[in-house]
């Protein structure tokens, strides 16, 4: 694998880069949102290689661009990442809460307003012209605060489809997968 990869993760465009270790291993790091350094963020590792949650390989430029841009809207006012952790975990409904939106909490250091998918569904469309007319009857519907075209920029592995944000009447925010027949059929 080429070392190091740089990616922008999530609806906050996290910064995260895979490095090269001293012993000619990899390891993970990832922007802290507390205080602007990287951290080690082994969460990490099933998000840049094994999913096709919001990931964008990017290049070395943009990805520095994305780290000066993120530690310029640090907010130190916030509560530390382990007030943030135990307020939610000290919860009522915490036991009610599956262990992938756990993991995805802990993605976005305890920050549950950083989740764009707290709810998800999915359509498969015939074409393209049926995903074109699909995500315009949603946008009558609803307000689309976000496109992923991964028709355009598909994932590593080529995997395709469309990721759309909607904001709901409610003020929540889901996550719309459209994809392709064709794709959908595809034996993992």
């Amino acid at each position: 694998m080429d070392l190091p990869r740089y990616y922008v993760v999530g609806s906050w465009g996290r910064p995260v880069k895979v490095i090269e270790t001293g012993d000619g291993g990899m390891t993970i790091v990832a922007l802290d949102w507390e205080n602007g350094d990287f951290k080690r963020s082994l969460i990490y590792g099933t998000t840049l290689f094994a999913s096709t949650d919001d990931v964008q390989r990017v290049g070395e430029a943009r990805f520095n661009g994305r780290v000066i841009q993120a530690r310029n809207e640090l907010e130190p006012s916030l509560p530390n990442i382990f007030d943030r952790r135990r307020k939610l975990q000290e919860a009522a409904s915490w036991d009610k809460v599956d262990d992938r939106m756990k993991e995805r909490m802990e993605e976005y250091e305890w920050h549950p307003d950083r989740i764009l998918n707290y709810l998800e569904g999915g359509l498969v469309c015939e074409n393209f012209n049926d995903i074109s007319t699909c995500l315009e009857k949603v946008s009558e519907k609803s307000s689309i605060v976000r496109v992923i075209d991964r028709f355009a920029f598909p994932l590593e592995d080529g995997y395709r489809d469309i990721l759309a944000n909607i904001k709901h009447s409610n003020g929540h925010i889901g996550e719309l997968r459209v994809e392709l027949r064709a794709i959908s059929e595809i034996p993992p």
